[in-house]
């Protein structure tokens, strides 16, 4: 635990020049998801194919989130970093993580409300968000967009690399490790890193050489974001069943 611990805050370190991280209370709800769109034609009533949905996360003046968005955008494009975080005060920091160099690349909304860079970030990859500490409250931030369609995405697939892979679960639905695909894509000996809001540090799940999860049912919760480490030479692929048959688009 220390040692993959201490690689992963390590990567960060250098990135923040030595700066040190204070990692506080993952807070993700999935506070509400479009339910029944009802439409009078001919006097009958059509069950909707879509739904809309958000994840609220709420995080303190000075603290981080580690998050993952798991809607598809409207218009069926890739949303931006500023598309995703349009209303975090200036100063806010960002931290994207490079599979193929193994460390995080740091974006910081400057003074002027302006990011430096708008990469893209697809449904599924995770990333810190830090606010600053100068904030005068707690900000809430909504991931929102389009439920991935039971038809249409019936599967997702995530590549996960040898090393270091910084990820979540690409439906917005809470689940077990065991009851997600984790357990097909990831070898014996491997395991997950979750953010562990109560010890400031991570949660490492890892799966022995049974093939049993340990601690056993840890729940990945909607939005949250998780590193998996991977030994497997060339990585691997994570794919994720839709755990849902609606919203079916």
């Amino acid at each position: 635990m220390h040692e993959i611990s201490g690689l992963v805050n390590d990567a960060y370190s250098r990135e923040t020049n030595g700066g040190t991280s204070t990692m506080k209370k993952l807070v993700c709800l999935l506070v509400g998801m479009a339910t029944m769109a009802s439409v009078s034609m001919a006097q009958t009533n059509v069950l909707s194919q879509n739904a809309v949905g958000y994840v609220k996360k709420t995080i303190q003046p000075g603290e981080f989130d580690l998050i993952v968005s798991p809607f598809e955008k409207i218009d069926g494009t890739t949303p931006t970093l500023s598309e995703l975080l349009p209303d975090v005060p200036n100063n806010t920091n960002v931290l994207l993580w490079d599979d193929v160099n193994q460390t995080y690349n740091q974006i910081q909304k400057n003074f002027l409300g302006q990011w430096p860079s708008d990469p893209e970030i697809a449904r599924g990859t995770g990333f810190f968000v830090q606010i600053p500490a100068s904030a005068p409250a707690a900000v809430d931030i909504y991931l929102l967009g389009e439920v991935p369609g039971a038809t249409t995405w019936a599967t997702t697939d995530l590549s996960l690399a040898e090393g270091f892979t910084m990820i979540g679960v690409p439906y917005p639905v809470a689940m077990t490790v065991e009851s997600s695909g984790l357990g097909d894509a990831i070898p014996n000996n491997n395991s997950i890193l979750l953010w562990d809001s109560t010890g400031q540090t991570y949660l490492q799940v890892s799966k022995n050489f049974l093939g049993a999860w340990s601690p056993a049912n840890t729940v990945i919760e909607p939005g949250s974001g998780f590193f998996v480490s991977l030994s497997t030479a060339g990585g691997a692929t994570y794919t994720e069943t839709a755990p849902y048959a609606w919203p079916d688009n």
